[in-house]
């Protein structure tokens, strides 16, 4: 595969350089330098740019060892990636409005009696579109449309629902 690159490599400084024989004549090998250099800089420059985003992590990470009294950054940064490990979560339990869309006009008329003072937009094939603060969503017949905690309303497929969601008592 190296091998392949090479001689692509050298195929195409051919080229180039016949190319610039036809336009700068004896001065040719000259030219074809300079684009190499030019090459070569665009490259380091890239490398310098990356060990700058590392140098920089490196330094906050030692600035942060110093604040936390570690007399030796290394040891920050072990203490630090030991304290990294994934927490598990349960979500807490609450209690939530919805109401199930069928798909049915009376079905959308009380998803509309629900849904108060928010845009339901129909989609056609019995859809609609609930417009949210954020982004919105599409609501397909069979999905259940929740009013969340902070007054929210959003569409959830019945088998999500099923699977976060049980009938309060």
């Amino acid at each position: 595969m190296k091998m392949n690159k090479d001689k692509n490599e050298v195929i195409n400084n051919f080229i180039r350089l016949n190319r610039l024989r036809a336009i700068y004549g004896d001065n040719a090998d000259l030219a074809l330098a300079s684009v190499n250099e030019i090459e070569a800089l665009k490259t380091a420059t890239e490398k310098i740019s990356e060990l700058q985003s590392k140098l920089e992590y490196a330094e906050d990470t030692w600035a942060a060892a110093y604040k936390m009294g570690f007399e030796d950054g290394k040891d920050a940064v072990q203490k630090q990636n030991t304290k990294r490990k994934v927490n598990q979560y349960r979500r807490k339990p609450l209690i939530v409005e919805a109401v199930l869309y069928t798909g049915t006009d009376e079905s959308y008329e009380e998803a509309c009696r629900f849904c108060t003072g928010i845009l339901l937009a129909p989609r056609g094939n019995g859809k609609f579109h609930i417009e949210t603060p954020e982004v919105g969503h599409d609501v397909s017949p069979g999905d259940w449309i929740i009013k969340g905690i902070a007054g929210e309303y959003y569409s959830c497929k019945p088998e999500l629902f099923v699977q976060l969601y049980e009938k309060a008592k």
